[in-house]
């Protein structure tokens, strides 16, 4: 019964995570009118560190830092995502169409198994495989009722595909910390990280324009939304989640974030809701289920038997 209890607890924190991630979209649409994109994540992640620093500081019993020697591990953590992440997707998308750049992002639950296996020894069956695959053809169906552009150039693809890299290495690496460190421990020192590596970036090329004009503040406070439910909240409740169900279960529920998204543009934005986006949405809700199946026979050992 207790595990059962667990195993719902995980669910909720991983469905609760996805729906900030997905609404966080739309806040970011709205920030972005009146701030530049680097300022944008620049105060999130700021508003961030400060909120996590004063909750791990009181609750520093349960949540212990980690000695220096370990710090790298947790300033590689915050590189890799937000960083790099932010940095190379939003250069990519600057010469690939949005709706193709989603689709190259939504491969990232796809690839995480592999990586997964050979790094971490991480088995996965033939349900979670068939799950990964329909639910990111259903992502594809949500976009193509967008009227799917495939703009795009060489460099852009490139950035795009590190950035869905640096996205499973940063899960890989975080799977890794989270067997040592809590949850809330790993996504301060993430975010406070994180922070300091576009810094620079933010005090070169946009401090000095934010400065001499603030920006509204109801703009201001839809970044402190994102910071306080899309990066410190949703990051803490992924985390708990990958401690818990592994990097390919967990990672699964990251396409469920534009069906959330196309849910609420409908409601809010007042964006159509044709039957291609509601068939994408329940394609890629029952490939979640499928993915979070268990199955005897593994992958690996069907592979095996056939070569046998």
């Amino acid at each position: 019964m207790q595990n059962n209890n667990q195993n719902r607890l995980v669910y909720l924190a991983m469905t609760v995570a996805m729906l900030f991630w997905g609404f966080s979209f739309i806040a970011t649409k709205y920030a972005l009118q009146e701030i530049p994109p680097i300022s944008v994540v620049g105060i999130r992640l700021f508003f961030a560190s400060i909120m996590m620093l004063i909750l791990l500081f009181f609750t520093r019993r349960n949540n212990p830092l980690p000695p220096l020697k370990e710090l790298p591990f947790f300033m590689l953590l915050g590189f890799l995502n937000p960083a790099a992440t932010f940095l190379l997707e939003s250069n990519g998308m600057l010469t690939v169409s949005a709706s193709l750049s989603s689709l190259i992002m939504a491969t990232l639950p796809l690839l995480t198994p592999l990586a997964a296996f050979f790094i971490l020894k991480e088995r996965f069956t033939l349900f979670n495989v068939l799950g990964l695959v329909i639910s990111f053809l259903g992502v594809g169906l949500i976009l193509l009722s967008k009227q799917l552009s495939v703009e795009y150039t060489g460099l852009g693809i490139l950035f795009l595909s590190a950035a869905v890299l640096c996205s499973i290495f940063y899960s890989i690496l975080a799977r890794h910390i989270l067997r040592r460190y809590t949850a809330l421990t790993v996504v301060g020192l993430q975010q406070t990280f994180g922070f300091l590596f576009l810094l620079p970036l933010f005090l070169l090329r946009e401090a000095k324009e934010i400065f001499a004009s603030p920006p509204p503040f109801p703009n201001l406070l839809a970044v402190f939304a994102l910071a306080l439910f899309a990066s410190t909240l949703s990051y803490s409740l992924y985390n708990y989640g990958l401690k818990n169900l592994g990097t390919t279960k967990a990672n699964a529920f990251i396409n469920i974030t534009p069906v959330i998204t196309t849910i609420a543009s409908y409601f809010i934005l007042g964006e159509l809701l044709s039957v291609e986006k509601i068939l994408g949405m329940i394609l890629v809700i029952l490939g979640l289920f499928l993915a979070q199946g268990k199955k005897r026979i593994t992958f690996q050992e069907a592979l095996g038997k056939s070569a046998g």
